[in-house]
């Protein structure tokens, strides 16, 4: 259902568009858009809502998702699995577990997929990662996976020395269990800087930096548990 102040409707082209405290609201996927200004096409199942646009998406287990961009654009389908939202120029997201900003971005309604593109810049707890674009699987309300595509960056701050641990590499897939870092692996071009930190007083014993053709990291409650790295 769409709503507004002002309704200006083509019943023959099946072209209806909408002006003034437009809201968009999806029942069946508990999504709900909100803008100024909205243009619908029933033959084609498109609805683009702009001018102050923004989205909010609660999941099963009460959380919401929360979305601006320029201009938001509903594909609606009766295949499930065809469900899309586009958001266009100066996106921005929020949820409890990720924040981040993106030029454009896709979110995948059936399998909570979000990808991000034009150099993105994610935050997840205490970690800042950034590639060219990045594809995102939310599982059970939180962050399951993470496909960093070409210049794939993450930093993130070790809270005891307030020092920064740096991974960099080509492509970069990182998998999140409890909303911490649980894994990850950098695929071609890998480098790390890596405190090391002694476990008796917490001091800093050193600074580790590795380059090599492929990384594996494995964490421990979000902390470096083994490094692995190969030629």
């Amino acid at each position: 259902t769409i709503t507004g102040k002002n309704y200006s409707l083509d019943d023959l082209n099946k072209i209806y568009r909408i002006r003034g405290d437009v809201v968009m609201v999806s029942k069946e996927d508990n999504l709900t858009i909100y803008g100024q200004a909205s243009d619908a096409n029933k033959i084609t199942n498109v609805s683009k809502v702009y001018d102050r646009a923004y989205m909010a998406k609660i999941t099963d287990e009460g959380d919401t998702l929360f979305m601006t961009a320029d201009t938001l654009v509903s594909i609606d389908s009766e295949d499930a699995s065809k469900k899309r939202i586009l958001a266009y120029k100066n996106v921005r997201i929020f949820k409890n577990d990720l924040q981040g900003i993106a030029d454009s971005l896709e979110y995948r309604i059936a399998d909570s997929t979000l990808i991000f593109y034009k150099k993105p810049i994610l935050w997840t707890s205490e970690n800042q990662l950034s590639a060219d674009s990045i594809s995102i699987l939310i599982e059970n309300n939180t962050i399951k996976r993470m496909h960093l595509n070409s210049n794939a960056f993450v930093i993130s701050e070790d809270t005891i020395i307030h020092d920064f641990n740096q991974i960099k590499g080509r492509k970069m897939t990182v998998d999140f269990e409890n909303q911490k870092l649980n894994r990850v692996f950098v695929n071609g071009n890998a480098e790390n800087i890596y405190y090391a930190i002694d476990e008796d007083d917490n001091s800093m014993m050193g600074m580790n930096k590795i380059i090599c053709s492929r990384i594996l990291i494995r964490f421990k409650d979000g902390k470096v548990d083994t490094f692995s790295s190969y030629v």
